[in-house]
């Protein structure tokens, strides 16, 4: 069992490991509005493998965060949706696949991930939402759940800001049967997603 980079031939398992972790409905969560005509950061895709079985993947999409007081975007991440299933949990695996992304992240240059998603689990991965109490999301969410962690700490968050779509799609095309989506954290709906405990889309 390895981390490897997601292709082409893992989208249909995917989404189908989605659709089992979130539901059929998850497309309606909030965190998706924050998808819709974009596409996850390519690089930033991963899978586990136990022989042939699909067990966990990742997707970081690009987002922005936009100040309310000047208009000035910061460019960010949002990691999600990430999901586990249910034949591969306990093992870890969704805690190495978040360790992984946001090393990745940091190498590639990316300083701020944000996340929908249960700070009980999150925090231990370096989120906090201690700064995003003046953050709006695209749709009503918890707000405890706007999660977010600074990869470069010499980066300034602005106390009131809107989280949007990239002002221009940054990241390389990775097929996606459907629509675009990637996740928020429901906590093992939380079946195993990204968006609360291994399941958060």
């Amino acid at each position: 069992m390895h981390i490897a980079q997601t292709t082409v031939v893992d989208r249909p398992q995917i989404e189908q490991l989605l659709d089992t972790a979130f539901g059929p409905d998850r497309q309606q969560k909030s965190a998706y509005r924050l998808r819709e005509g974009s596409r996850p950061v390519e690089a930033l895709c991963f899978t586990v493998h136990d022989g042939a079985q699909l067990c966990a993947s990742i997707e970081f999409w690009p987002i922005a965060l936009v100040a309310e007081a000047d208009g000035a975007a910061t460019p960010a991440l949002l990691l999600g949706p990430i999901a586990v299933a249910e034949s591969c949990r306990g093992r870890g695996i969704g805690g190495l696949l978040i360790h992984h992304g946001l090393e990745r992240a940091r190498t590639l240059g990316h300083k701020l991930v944000l996340l929908v998603g249960d700070p009980e689990y999150y925090e231990r991965f370096g989120f906090t939402n201690a700064p995003t109490g003046g953050w709006r999301m695209p749709g009503p969410v918890e707000q405890r759940r706007v999660m977010a962690r600074l990869l470069d700490d010499t980066l300034a968050l602005p106390a009131a800001a809107a989280i949007s779509k990239p002002a221009a799609a940054t990241s390389a095309p990775l097929a996606h049967p459907g629509e675009a989506e990637a996740g928020s954290h429901q906590g093992p709906q939380q079946q195993g997603g990204h968006d609360g405990r291994l399941a958060h889309a």
